[in-house]
């Protein structure tokens, strides 16, 4: 029983971090009492704080929310929703979320996210193949982390600094932070003997 549950709430999760609509979001709020009423929140710039308050507080599911409802708020292909993506992304991997991570770091690259985040993106997309276990495929992503960084306008050296910190990244073992899950725990309900005493009822 314990199993179900516990997958059950995993799905609950994995369909509110992915939910794109505001309307799926609010039921999902509803239903399971998870999440504070964000939505009514308007100010995009007040959404956005939020989402950094809350990361910076360990509140991961929160501000996943709160990037959810921002992302709403921007238009589609724009640098902004790109580097909302960004973030959320970094959310999800930090939680183990990694097949979902990686869905929003190509999201991110194909919103139009900053350059200058373009090699951070491709390191969180391997990282995330490699906790998944797709070695080769995480391979060729730092071959296009190399490859960003070789075009950049920086000196020599910096370039070899830049390769050699995200090669110690990726090379790091990745341990998902647990989110803090609020649990309550109910008294027993009363028991009564019932025409059988060897045989109680609730």
């Amino acid at each position: 029983m314990a199993s179900n549950n516990s997958s059950s709430y995993d799905r609950v999760m994995r369909t509110a971090i992915l939910a794109d609509s505001c309307g799926i979001l609010r039921h999902i709020e509803e239903q399971t009492d998870l999440f504070p009423p964000l939505f009514l929140q308007s100010d995009p710039d007040e959404l956005k704080t939020s989402a950094s308050v809350f990361l910076k507080k360990g509140d991961f599911w929160n501000s996943i929310v709160s990037f959810n409802k921002s992302i709403l708020m921007t238009s589609e292909g724009s640098e902004e929703r790109g580097l909302l993506y960004f973030k959320r992304s970094g959310v999800l991997f930090t939680l183990g979320f990694y097949q979902e991570s990686i869905s929003d770091a190509q999201l991110a690259l194909k919103n139009n996210c900053p350059e200058k985040f373009a090699a951070r993106l491709h390191l969180l997309i391997a990282r995330a193949k490699k906790a998944l276990g797709l070695k080769d495929e995480a391979e060729e992503e730092m071959k296009t982390i190399k490859q960003i960084i070789d075009k950049m306008k920086i000196k020599p050296e910096a370039k070899l600094r830049g390769k050699d910190c995200l090669r110690k990244e990726f090379e790091e073992k990745h341990k998902p932070v647990m989110p803090r899950i609020r649990v309550e725990y109910l008294p027993p309900p009363p028991l009564t003997s019932g025409p059988n005493p060897e045989d109680p009822r609730v």
